[in-house]
């Protein structure tokens, strides 16, 4: 036992530190980990809502387009209109 290494006690502030240090580590950990979750939900959320004003503006963009190509013109109005080309 002559060459066996005697661990002194550690002092009570020290063992209180590292209590408190585990707490707040495991208190970190799972805000993290609540935060990469409400995260997630928000990428979603901001996916879905980004989808749905791009098919909106496709749809508007289209039914203009349809307008633009569908016009029908009055005939006394063409008349009117071929003087001047």
């Amino acid at each position: 036992m002559a060459g066996d290494k005697v661990v002194p006690p550690k002092p009570e502030g020290q063992k209180k530190k590292e209590a408190r240090d585990a707490k707040i580590a495991d208190a970190l950990k799972q805000l993290r980990a609540k935060r990469r979750e409400q995260n997630k939900a928000k990428r979603v959320a901001a996916l879905k809502r980004a989808q749905e004003y791009e098919t909106n503006y496709q749809n508007s963009v289209n039914a203009e387009t349809a307008a633009i190509r569908n016009v029908n013109l009055d005939p006394l109005r063409l008349n009117s209109l071929d003087k001047f080309t």
